[in-house]
């Protein structure tokens, strides 16, 4: 704009500087031609740090939920709960927790902790629970309790919690191995890890 200006001003062939503002003219219009260049360029590196803060997010929501369910194992002879709707019940968590942030799902709504686990399900929670039914003896390293659906994360992979309540994640072939296990009723899910 000022190259413009400029130029309009220089048309007195006393006044210099008619180089300049041309100069001024092409640069202005080449940063604006090269903007969507740029934009383009650092998208996808934007998108790719959004969905790692993402997943570890998802991690983190996890754990709390494991530590939720080992309270609540330690309150009820070393039985895991037979669903999470029972576990946020009985441990208050805040709804948030079942969601990934990379889903589409929104937090569950209620006044009491009882009526947010009531609703607690489709559209309100991003994670698959497997415990039902285990005591804390057989929740062991290779047993896995929580996971969530593949397509959380582009089919990248998907974070699991076992039952020593660590959380990993595990890449695309190995999680759909988990999930073909879950869907032909394979309780608990056993995976070999790396230590």
């Amino acid at each position: 704009m000022t190259g413009i200006i400029g130029l309009t001003k220089t048309s007195n062939p006393r006044v210099g500087g008619k180089g300049l503002a041309i100069a001024g003219i092409s640069l202005g219009g080449l940063s604006l031609l090269s903007l969507p260049l740029l934009i383009a360029i650092l998208l996808p590196a934007l998108n790719r740090a959004r969905e790692q803060a993402n997943r570890v997010k998802c991690a983190s929501d996890m754990k709390q939920i494991g530590l939720a369910i080992a309270q609540y194992e330690n309150d009820n002879q070393l039985q895991l709960p037979p669903d999470l709707q029972t576990l946020e019940s009985a441990a208050n968590l805040p709804p948030a927790v079942f969601l990934c942030p990379s889903s589409n799902d929104t937090p569950a709504l209620g006044a009491t902790p009882q009526a947010i686990g009531a609703s607690l399900g489709p559209g309100h929670l991003s994670y698959v629970y497997v415990g039902a039914g285990l005591t804390g003896p057989t929740a062991t390293r290779d047993v896995v309790i929580l996971y969530e659906p593949l397509s959380n994360h582009r089919n990248e992979g998907t974070n699991v919690l076992f039952g020593d309540l660590h959380v990993e994640w595990i890449k695309g072939a190995n999680a759909q191995s988990i999930l073909t296990q879950q869907a032909a009723g394979t309780t608990p899910i056993r995976l070999t890890t790396s230590p």
